[in-house]
């Protein structure tokens, strides 16, 4: 929840990239599916899923330590009056 929370704060109000705010929900919802398979001894499916977080919370935690973390958004600017002028 506190991921969840801290990607919010992070798309919203520092316009930072929105895939950032879905991120950990599908986490948390892959780990409740995880969680869920290991109990009922459904391991074809707990291990690959798994192995596939691992892979997804080492590419996250390498992201949020990367360049392209601190990147803003793109939004365009209002036109100025100089552009009304010409």
């Amino acid at each position: 929840m506190v991921l969840f929370v801290a990607g919010l704060a992070y798309s919203l109000r520092d316009r930072g990239t929105l895939w950032v705010m879905p991120a950990p929900l599908v986490m948390m919802l892959l780990i409740g599916t995880q969680v869920g398979f290991g109990y009922a001894r459904r391991l074809q499916l707990h291990v690959p899923i798994g192995v596939l977080l691992a892979i997804l919370i080492v590419v996250f935690a390498m992201w949020v330590f990367s360049p392209g973390a601190t990147r803003a958004r793109y939004r365009p600017s209002p036109p100025s009056s100089h552009d009304a002028d010409r």
